[in-house]
């Protein structure tokens, strides 16, 4: 099981870029919601950054879609893809 949730209703707590416009109440109760039973069957917990947009935009993303749905259908050959980073 994945779960993906934002640290606030906003989800700018902790953004380098935008402040989050949520009280402290607001974000305390919204982070209670979520623990509780969901949280105790969660094993890993991790971080995650923004990423800008130019970043994952391009040939770059291109290239790792196709070798992620090469890589689920069963006919992943590495020679086909060369990925530089």
């Amino acid at each position: 099981m994945s779960v993906c949730v934002y640290p606030c209703p906003c989800g700018y707590l902790n953004d380098p870029q935008k402040t989050c416009g949520g009280a402290s109440a607001v974000v305390t109760k919204y982070q209670k919601w979520i623990s509780g039973p969901i949280l105790e069957r969660i094993d890993i917990h991790v971080d995650v950054p923004r990423v800008d947009y130019e970043k994952l935009s391009g040939d770059r993303l291109e290239k790792l879609l196709r070798l992620f749905v090469f890589r689920q259908r069963g006919i992943f050959k590495p020679s086909v893809f060369q990925l530089q980073f």
